[in-house]
């Protein structure tokens, strides 16, 4: 389904189909429709073009794992979010505490749920862009996009920092100047003991003229809610929260589009620029709390809280032809905000109870009410990236420049209820003269700002002796620097610590090397090595704590041999991957276990992973298409750190020993109503995996990882299509499993991200002129 052969708008067909039939056909599965399979049995389905390596190839040319999903596969299988198509690419794991706040991970490279500081293991990619950021991937709505690309094991040759464990790439449609289209989807969705949702999307491309087209795109869209915030007392018992009780407040809504131009500028040049935007407005309430309130899908809340996030990409990219190489010069600009205000009232009693007897400046009274929140977390990102590539008769390359520079920070406070009359606040007025009035209720502040600066040289050679064999070399210089400031008042508007600006610079190469043998034009097998990294940097760090303040860059040594096929001009496709990744003094972000509390990342050992990948598809009739694919790993750490709570041979967390899922698809070969029928099934599994590493509390104990346990999950899906107009009604969760996302390892314990529950949608599209 998702990997393996599918049929990409580059591809051309071999024998005539007809329209309907290859239209349906696309939907369903990315493949030729099998109807036309049996009437042209020797039908050759190409594969999809994918640019993983920064030029066009079909998935068979590339010596290294990659999965892909069309965007008809990802209408097909109403898939709207990275959660969602994570569920059926087995290498891809998501966490994530709220919409807007999650990390991603491959094939087990996990260091820790709720990093700051610590970069992301992993990256993202607009189009062109990097827009990687730790722990706040940005979420980016699934319309209109022409593919995902998700690259398993180190990319970081071609595509740098960050790019450690995997690289997952949306790629967008692009204005077509040959002809007119447009497109419009509506779909509603209802939750089993929840409310209802929407989403509502249109296309149109423009051509102006032979040479230029416009693209304009744009939806809106509710997620539907399903957690209850419902009576319940505060830890103290001295007030409840019967003021703000809500049904169905996780919901979530979107609204968003894009515009973009493509200017042919002459035989072999092309000039493309556009323009994305996405808003999300949402309650917080993502977590369900059985242990607090007894019963699923409900939690308790005390102040009413809210979450939101813009963000707006802006692109240039020119691509011409110099007769003996190709030049492509990308150049892109990203700004996101966001701000959030959540429920600390749990957490405040806990740090006042637990450390106000013996620190008066956790003492904020018996019964506290607070809250959090950020008015300033912000990213704006700027990367330029020039390539050359060109071929010869047996060789390919690619050279390359690249800069980057990111500037980021936050402001998060927490407000207490009457601050100024807690204990807490007379230390301060009496000791530090902090005057009434001045604190604004915030009892504490902390303020980060951060700036990046990143230069890469880098360049890839394939090189082929015989048709038969291929070998391939790269590498990547870059020089990563890195300057942080931070500073904390508490209470607010007094500093208890401004810390000097903490700079360091990481230079390093990346390297990549590969041999592919070609058994025939359908059949391969490859060898490779590949190295990703992230860089070091300076903790900005208190006087007393006990880790250093400098930490080093982690790399990741990838091994990796693997095996691609299709058969039978293409209705059976086998590909078999199996890896070692060595991950060498990797980085995690920590709480020091000194006397004062203070979060720093720091190296703290090795890790092993090893894993085996399957994907298989298959025509078993003329009208049946059947896949299936698995990942299975074994994880551990070799870090040997008592006073962190690690011990060599621990698992790794957010690496589960078994993912994998399994879809059948038919399509009625006979028109009834107009369209031609098809009914969808699809299965995941997910194993157990630990919510995280253990953690250091404020008290220098040692909290355990929670083990999250495994689930299934299944969705059906039946609809009638044409090539230009398609009407369905799904469910997805048939058996309504409550799937632990994350166990968020919370003060007090209970806060548990879940799967949406049981959800029953109808939709139609329709679409007029070309693709």
């Amino acid at each position: 389904m998702f990997s393996g052969e599918i049929m990409g708008s580059q591809s051309g067909l071999k024998v005539p189909v007809s329209p309907v039939a290859y239209a349906v056909s696309f939907a369903l599965t990315g493949h030729y429709a099998p109807a036309a399979l049996a009437q042209t049995p020797s039908a050759d389905l190409d594969a999809v073009i994918v640019t993983a390596r920064k030029r066009e190839e079909t998935l068979l040319d590339i010596p290294q794992e990659i999965q892909t999903i069309s965007q008809e596969q990802l209408q097909r299988a109403n898939l709207k979010s990275v959660e969602d198509f994570s569920r059926f690419v087995p290498s891809l794991t998501v966490n994530g505490t709220a919409p807007g706040r999650s990390g991603i991970y491959f094939r087990g490279v996990a260091d820790d749920s709720s990093s700051f500081i610590a970069d992301s293991s992993a990256a993202i990619y607009l189009d062109e862009q990097p827009l990687t950021q730790s722990a706040l991937q940005p979420e980016i709505r699934l319309v209109d996009i022409e593919r995902i690309e998700a690259l398993p094991g180190p990319q970081g040759t071609l595509y740098g920092s960050s790019s450690q464990s995997g690289t997952l790439r949306y790629i967008t449609n692009k204005p077509d100047p040959s002809g007119y289209y447009s497109d419009i989807r509506v779909d509603g969705h209802s939750v089993d003991q929840g409310d209802e949702g929407y989403e509502v999307s249109g296309v149109l491309n423009l051509p102006a003229g032979d040479n230029t087209a416009i693209r304009l795109v744009g939806f809106s869209a509710r997620d539907a809610g399903f957690i209850d915030n419902v009576l319940g007392e505060s830890l103290g018992g001295t007030f409840d929260n019967a003021d703000v009780l809500a049904k169905d407040v996780n919901h979530v809504e979107y609204i968003g589009g894009r515009a973009a131009l493509r200017w042919l500028a002459g035989d072999n040049w092309t000039v493309d620029a556009g323009i994305v935007h996405q808003q999300m407005d949402a309650n917080t309430y993502a977590e369900d709390n059985i242990e607090r309130t007894g019963r699923k899908y409900t939690n308790v809340r005390f102040l009413d809280e809210r979450r939101e996030d813009e963000w707006t990409q802006f692109a240039l990219t020119l691509q011409g032809d110099l007769g003996w190489g190709q030049f492509t010069s990308a150049s892109s600009y990203f700004t996101r905000d966001i701000s959030y205000f959540q429920d600390n009232t749990d957490y405040t009693f806990y740090l006042s109870n637990a450390f106000g007897p013996n620190y008066v400046n956790y003492d904020l009274g018996p019964d506290p009410r607070g809250i959090g929140w950020d008015d300033r977390d912000r990213a704006d990102r700027y990367a330029q990236e020039f390539r050359l590539q060109g071929e010869t008769e047996k060789s390919t390359w690619i050279a390359g420049l690249f800069y980057e520079k990111l500037d980021g920070g936050f402001n998060f406070l927490t407000r207490v209820e009457d601050y100024e009359s807690t204990p807490s606040f007379q230390f301060w007025n009496t000791n530090y003269g902090v005057e009434p009035g001045t604190t604004d209720n915030a009892f504490y502040n902390s303020n980060n700002d951060q700036q990046t600066e990143q230069f890469a040289v880098f360049g890839e050679v394939s090189y082929s002796p015989s048709e038969d064999w291929t070998l391939t070399a790269g590498l990547r210089w870059f020089d990563h620097t890195r300057t942080r400031k931070y500073f904390i008042e508490s209470p607010n508007g007094f500093v208890t610590a401004n810390l000097p600006t903490a700079k360091e610079t990481t230079s390093d190469i990346t390297k990549k090397l590969s041999v592919q043998y070609n058994f025939s034009e359908n059949a391969m097998v490859y060898a490779l090595f590949s190295d990703g990294f992230r860089a070091g940097g300076r903790n900005v760090v208190r006087p007393g704590t006990v880790l250093p303040p400098d930490y080093e860059p982690d790399f990741l040594d990838n091994y990796e041999l693997g095996f691609k096929s299709r058969w039978a001009g293409g209705r059976y496709t086998l590909n078999l991957t199996a890896f070692r990744m060595e991950w060498k003094d990797y980085q995690i972000e920590v709480v020091d276990p000194g006397p004062l509390y203070a979060v720093l990342v720091a190296n703290v050992g090795d890790a092993e992973i090893d894993g085996m990948s399957l994907d298989f598809t298959a025509y078993l009739w003329d009208s049946v298409d059947f896949g299936l694919n698995l990942q299975l790993l074994d994880g551990e750490t070799k870090a040997d750190s008592p006073q962190l709570g690690l011990a060599p041979g621990a698992r790794l967390p957010f690496s589960a020993d078994e993912k994998g899922s399994v879809w059948i698809e038919y399509t009625h070969p006979q028109e009834i109503a107009g369209g031609n029928f098809y009914a969808r099934y699809q299965w995941s599994y997910m194993g157990n995996s630990l919510n995280g590493l253990p953690g250091v509390e404020l008290d220098g104990s040692i909290t355990p990882a929670n083990l999250q346990p495994s689930y299934q999950i299944a969705d059906a899906k039946i609809g009638l299509a044409t090539d230009d107009w398609d009407v369905y009604v799904y469910v997805d969760n048939l058996t309504n499993e409550r799937a632990v996302l994350f166990d968020q390892q919370s003060v007090p314990a209970g806060n548990i991200t879940v799967n949406w529950p049981r959800t029953w949608g109808l939709g139609f599209s329709k679409s007029w002129g070309g693709n």
